[in-house]
């Protein structure tokens, strides 16, 4: 049997030293030993063992049992020597969670837009209550009036020629009363006299009853022309109230913005001539602004709402305007709401049926 010896130095190269610093300890005395490693090191130091066994067998030529004894004898040394691994808890400090502050990013406020025209407040279609043909027009297309100012006349000689027709049926009815009065005088003298001679017996009581009858019929006559006069003037009357139909005046002050008749034409009536009228007026004065907005913002439009107004006539310029009003109604076609704002100061120079727009935001 050859010699262990060399065996035993091979195992000793492999046995740890306990007075050697392990590694990462360095001079600190309170160094702890990581918790749960005794057991892998153990396995490891058996291991090693193992193999440095079998090489040593092979290289020296020792019998399974030399080697065998050799081995366990110097584990068993190795064993009383190294002392257990004890596992200590260290204790960790907790950190404080760190709060994290997320403000939510502003929200853009929608804005709602819509567009349509200026218009006036005081627009209408100038009508003829009867036709006629025009006489006199002296206002035309964008001239300004005044309130009382003929715009329209037609012509009226056939309707004079009726009024003095009229007249004259006054005057004879007149002069019929006048001829009854006189009569009833000359009527009542002849009854006096009759009177008197039935008094004194000269005449029959007869002729005294027929003289009563004639003044009865004579009174009777009066109360008729009287009546005939005042039927004369009420149809004088009613026809003279026709006469202002000849001239048709301006019902406020402002301007003519449409007109498709002149003069020598002839009007119809106004049940005949349509809604639209012959001429259209507006009051300068009263500019408002009619504007569509999309049926799904109507929750967000509300009177006395403000926005700003953008003509196509003045690029680069806004107006402010007030909402005045929300038409009770959406076009079925298009989807939108009419509202109406009037302008807070009205500028210079805006016309009725300019193209215009409105911004303004919800709740402003």
């Amino acid at each position: 049997m050859l010699d262990s010896e060399p065996v035993l130095e091979q195992l000793k190269m492999l046995a740890i030293d306990r007075d050697e610093p392990l590694i990462g300890q360095g001079n600190n005395d309170d160094y702890e030993r990581p918790k749960g490693r005794g057991k892998w090191l153990w396995a490891g130091v058996a291991l090693c063992v193992v193999t440095s066994a079998t090489w040593g067998a092979y290289k020296y030529d020792l019998s399974f049992d030399d080697l065998t004894s050799q081995a366990t004898t110097f584990a068993k040394s190795e064993a009383d020597t190294i002392a257990p691994v004890q596992a200590v808890a260290t204790p960790t400090a907790v950190k404080e969670p760190t709060v994290i502050s997320i403000t939510a990013p502003a929200v853009a406020t929608p804005t709602i837009v819509g567009s349509g025209y200026v218009l006036s407040e005081r627009e209408i279609g100038l009508k003829s209550e009867i036709a006629g043909r025009i006489t006199e027009m002296p206002f035309d297309i964008g001239d300004s009036f005044a309130k009382g100012d003929v715009l329209v006349r037609l012509d009226d000689a056939a309707f004079q020629h009726e009024l003095s027709i009229a007249q004259s049926q006054i005057s004879r009815a007149e002069l019929t009363v006048q001829q009854a009065v006189l009569e009833l005088k000359n009527t009542q003298i002849d009854a006096d006299l009759t009177r008197k001679k039935v008094d004194r017996g000269l005449a029959p009581k007869m002729e005294m009853e027929q003289a009563d009858q004639q003044l009865a019929l004579r009174e009777h006559a009066i109360v008729a022309a009287k009546s005939d006069v005042a039927l004369a003037r009420l149809q004088h009357s009613q026809l003279a109230d026709q006469q202002s139909y000849f001239t048709l005046e301006a019902p406020f002050d402002g301007v003519v913005v449409s007109s498709d008749i002149s003069v020598g034409d002839l009007i119809p009536s106004g049940i005949d001539g349509g809604p639209a009228g012959i001429m259209t007026l507006i009051d300068p004065s009263a500019l408002i602004v009619q504007v569509d907005v999309a049926e799904s913002n109507l929750g967000s439009i509300f009177a006395g709402q403000s926005g700003q107004i953008a003509l196509d006539a003045y690029p680069g310029k806004t107006f402010d305007a007030t909402v005045v009003a929300i038409l009770q109604q959406v076009s079925i076609q298009k989807g939108t709401v009419a509202v109406r704002l009037r302008f807070d100061t009205p500028p210079m120079g805006v016309l009725a049926n300019m193209s215009a727009r409105i911004e303004f935001s919800p709740n402003t």
